[in-house]
Formats: structure tokens, sequence, C-alpha cells
């Protein structure tokens, strides 16, 4: 899951910024979203998502990450990016 949010946040940026981020901040953002996605889960209708072409969904997700706060997703001073192994 993560490759796929920093594949897509370097898709919706005019320059890479995957180097620059890190898991653990990425982490907590993810957990916290989901679960003010379950918060949500009655309000919001995400069945359209199944009708997506991957194409679709490819561009969703970029629009999706463009809202991401990338301030506090940075890694901190001289730390080295983390390799994500898939």
């Amino acid at each position: 899951m993560f490759s796929v949010i920093l594949a897509a946040l370097d898709s919706a940026h005019q320059k890479p910024v995957s180097k620059g981020i890190s898991m653990y901040y990425m982490a907590h953002e993810v957990a916290s979203t989901f679960l003010a996605l379950l918060l949500l889960e009655d309000a919001l209708d995400w069945r359209f998502l199944t009708h997506c072409s991957a194409s679709e969904f490819a561009q969703w997700l970029r629009r999706v990450v463009l809202h991401m706060r990338l301030g506090t997703l940075k890694l901190a001073g001289d730390q080295k990016p983390s390799q994500i192994s898939a």
C-alpha cells in the first residue's frame, strides 16, 4: 500500500517527492485517515471505486494525494529515506 501511495505522490507532483517522505509519518497519516473513514463510512459511498478502470482509479488517487500534507510527512534532519521492500 505504501508503494502505491508513494508512486501516486510522485505522479501527482511535478517533481519526485517520495524520497523525502518518512515511513513513520506516512503510516501515522494512513492510520488516522483510515480511522476517520471508518467513522464516516455510513456518510460516504465508496462503491463508485468498484466501477473504476485502473486508469480512472489512478487519476482519482492522484487527486486524493494532492491533498496530503507533505510538510507533515517529511524526513527530519539528516535521516536517510526508508527503503520499502516489495
